[in-house]
């Protein structure tokens, strides 16, 4: 028999077994836990490190036509080169603040604008395109889109302008050299940058303004999601394109149209005598200008338009002359 010592002994044993098991158990899990924590942490870290060598994969892919003072659907080379990929198209128009706020703009300025948007607006949403009007930066903008988007290739037109639009240009190709994102500017009319002189100029005029014009295929453009554009509408200021009732020529391709009919059709007549005159020039000279400088309209397809009517037209000497002063 045991002695009552003896199974005092034994219980006391056992039950410090017990507990030596308990802590052991504890301690191997916690170590579990831990270990299968720091796998966690290093695969996101070589996971998140993979898809930054990737370039962001995992997000969609996307290409961005920005539209600056290029604001038509005609005759418009970036707009062209863009429908041709079958990659998501994001169109967007940025009223940057701090453009409107330089002491060379005005009011009428964004109002003429505001019109040419409209105008822009009503001919996409019969084929079914998005485009987007918002207030914003240009590197704030771009930022928030590739931190969502895998942005592939901004299109755009090159802009002739002033320095401040020349050195947020200058900023934004930082911008993309550092995110390896592709931006493509396409000539803007007839000018030619980095010429150190004007040699052979005049004939690389001619031959872009009798080049065909640019053909953009909108009928195939794919667009990007209805949820992705109202998440970025979300996140920035969506632009008025209301304006006020006035007594100044309207922004649009529509009304650039128009005037272009009424100065070929009749005003062409007399051009050559009216253009020194302030009064009369009201009612000889063209009133394209604007459209031009916000790219209603583009030469191009302006300079061909008076060069096939210079074939029947009994106004050559007006038409050559109007067409000379498309190289200023």
């Amino acid at each position: 028999m045991q002695s009552s010592n003896t199974k005092i002994f034994n219980r006391n044993f056992s039950s410090f077994e017990i507990l030596v098991n308990i802590r052991s158990l504890q301690y191997w899990s916690t170590l579990l836990y831990w270990l299968l924590f720091l796998v966690n942490m290093a695969f996101f870290e070589i996971h998140g490190s993979y898809l930054s060598l990737m370039g962001g994969q995992g997000k969609k892919s996307i290409n961005v036509l920005w539209f600056k003072r290029d604001l038509r659907l005609v005759d418009h080379a970036a707009l062209a080169e863009a429908c041709q990929s079958p990659l998501p198209l994001l169109m967007v128009y940025l009223c940057e603040p701090f453009i409107w706020k330089d002491p060379h703009y005005d009011v009428r300025h964004l109002n003429f604008v505001r019109e040419s948007l409209r105008d822009m607006k009503l001919a996409l949403s019969s084929k079914g395109s998005g485009f987007l009007c918002l207030e914003s930066e240009t590197l704030p903008f771009f930022a928030y889109l590739d931190r969502n988007f895998k942005i592939e290739t901004v299109f755009s037109t090159q802009e002739t302008g002033l320095d401040i639009t020349y050195q947020r240009d200058i900023a934004f190709a930082d911008f993309c050299d550092q995110r390896a994102i592709l931006w493509r500017e396409f000539q803007n009319n007839g000018v030619l940058r980095g010429l150190k002189n004007r040699n052979g100029w005049r004939k690389a005029w001619y031959e872009y303004m009798k080049a065909p014009l640019s053909v953009c295929d909108l009928e195939g453009i794919t667009t990007l999601e209805a949820s992705d554009l109202l998440g970025i509408c979300s996140e920035f200021k969506c632009l008025s394109l209301i304006t006020v009732e006035n007594q100044f020529q309207k922004g649009g391709r529509s009304e650039g149209l128009s005037w272009a009919d009424s100065f070929f059709n009749d005003r062409i007549a007399n051009y050559s005598d009216f253009i020194s005159k302030p009064e009369n020039s009201r009612e000889g000279c063209s009133r394209l200008s604007p459209y031009f400088a916000w790219g209603n309209l583009s030469i191009r397809e302006i300079y061909q338009r008076a060069l096939a009517l210079k074939k029947t037209s009994d106004y050559k000497r007006q038409l050559n002359s109007f067409m000379s002063r498309l190289r200023w």
